[in-house]
């Protein structure tokens, strides 16, 4: 008799079973790469809430530095209205450019 195994077919047993695993294979990897793109997304909201904050607080000083001169500048005008007038126009314009950068700061970051 022959030191030979017959073949009796029962290798589509093991057939599905490496189908199996490399379907599970297949799937905990797609699992994984969702998982980064989450998180990098986490990564990219968490710097964009950064700089918002950033910029709104440096336009904050910004404005409250500008309010302060043009008040100390009216005090020192001697009561002159027109100069008044004119350093209240430029308080007006630089709060209004103020607004402006912000605004387009919120427009880049809605882009990306």
């Amino acid at each position: 008799m022959s030191d030979i195994i017959k073949w009796g077919g029962g290798g589509g047993l093991e057939r599905e079973s490496r189908r199996a695993a490399k379907a599970m294979s297949r799937s905990k990897a797609v699992a994984q790469v969702r998982q980064a793109r989450v998180a990098d997304e986490a990564d990219v909201s968490l710097e964009k809430l950064e700089q918002a904050t950033y910029l709104t607080v440096n336009a904050a000083m910004a404005l409250t530095k500008v309010a302060g001169a043009i008040k100390q500048f009216e005090e020192q005008s001697g009561g002159d209205m027109a100069l008044a007038a004119r350093l209240q126009r430029m308080g007006d314009r630089h709060e209004w450019i103020v607004g402006e950068s912000i605004e387009d700061f919120r427009r880049d970051v809605r882009r990306k």
